[in-house]
């Protein structure tokens, strides 16, 4: 008889044995986000003093510090959202290779009579796999997100 915190436990050991992948994943979200957003906002900035101390107009109406916040708000979409193409390619290569490593022991005669030999059934064994692969990924990038965001 199995426990009930059985599931929690398998994830648990999971996400041990995957400390690479959370690394990993949380580093390349580091440098397409928080480091992506502290130089836009490096560039922005001189960008600012530049248009205060030649006196540039934008229209009628709107001065030097209206136009950084328009393209502050520009900006946002731009490194935090899905109009970032590295954000979305980095998400679908975490997809591919945590699902490549999660299931690899269907590939080995061995481990997948150990897997399949243990007393836990098949569904929880994909549930645990697959939910690890969706928690590192969402976790990695809600974390560099709150990152990016302190920025702007």
């Amino acid at each position: 008889m199995t426990s009930k915190s059985l599931f929690f436990r398998l994830i648990k050991e999971d996400l041990k044995r995957k400390i690479w992948a959370i690394s990993l994943s949380f580093l390349m979200f580091f440098f397409w986000m928080p480091v992506a957003a502290a130089m836009a906002i490096s560039s922005l900035n001189q960008d600012l003093e530049r248009w205060i101390a030649e006196g540039t107009l934008f229209g009628e109406g709107i001065t030097a510090q209206m136009q950084y916040e328009i393209n502050l708000l520009d900006l946002v979409p731009e490194i935090l959202g899905f109009e970032n193409p590295l954000v979305a390619i980095t998400i679908g290569i975490a997809a591919i290779v945590l699902a490549l490593t999660g299931f690899m022991y269907l590939h080995s005669r061995k481990q997948m009579d150990f897997y399949h030999s243990i007393p836990v059934r098949r569904e929880i064994i994909f549930a645990v796999k697959y939910l690890d692969g969706f928690i590192i990924v969402a976790s990695t990038y809600l974390i560099n997100l709150i990152f990016a965001w302190s920025f702007l």
